[in-house]
């Protein structure tokens, strides 16, 4: 009898190591789930950093290598530049005789010059059988034919209009 006690005390510790161990697998299985599951989520943060990273990479030498012509604005911007004295040319991109014109211009450097493309959508509407000379802001300008303005703090000082007379204007 004593040693069916002892038998009995003895299985009941096994039972009791047993179920401490049922205790201690679960929490490994579930601590072994959240450790798989932070390493995918460290795995993909890392990847996106490397795309990421390659694309703003590749974008900063495609920027580096590329030149901004910031000399093509629109009409509504034309009074606005930050210039405090400058030219704008408006001109159908076109007209090869008045792209000369501003190339030559261009390359000697004096005033800035920029150049708005009438036949370009957004200028259209500035477009009109007569020309007003004296526009005191963009919603005043109309433009008949190729035009050169001298703009001094952001008002017309000079209007030229016709090819000849902005080429001899700019010489």
């Amino acid at each position: 009898m004593a040693q069916r006690k002892k038998n009995k005390r003895i299985r009941d510790e096994e039972k009791k190591i047993n179920s401490v161990k049922g205790i201690d697998s679960s929490i490994w299985d579930k601590v072994y789930v959240v450790v798989v599951v932070l390493l995918f989520i460290f795995a993909f943060y890392i990847l996106t950093l490397y795309i990421t990273n390659k694309h703003t990479n590749t974008k900063e030498k495609n920027t580096k290598n590329s030149v901004v012509s910031n000399e093509k604005i629109i009409v509504g911007n034309s009074l606005s530049m930050k210039d405090k004295e400058y030219y704008v040319l408006f001109y159908n991109d076109q007209d090869e005789e008045m792209s000369s014109i501003y190339d030559e211009y261009k390359s000697k450097n004096e005033l800035p010059i920029y150049k708005v493309d009438m036949s370009d959508g957004f200028n259209k509407k500035y477009t009109g059988n007569e020309s007003n000379t004296t526009p005191n802001s963009t919603s005043d300008i109309k433009i008949n034919g190729s035009t050169l303005i001298k703009v001094v703090k952001g008002k017309v000082v000079n209007y030229i209009e016709g090819v000849e007379e902005i080429r001899n204007y700019l010489n």
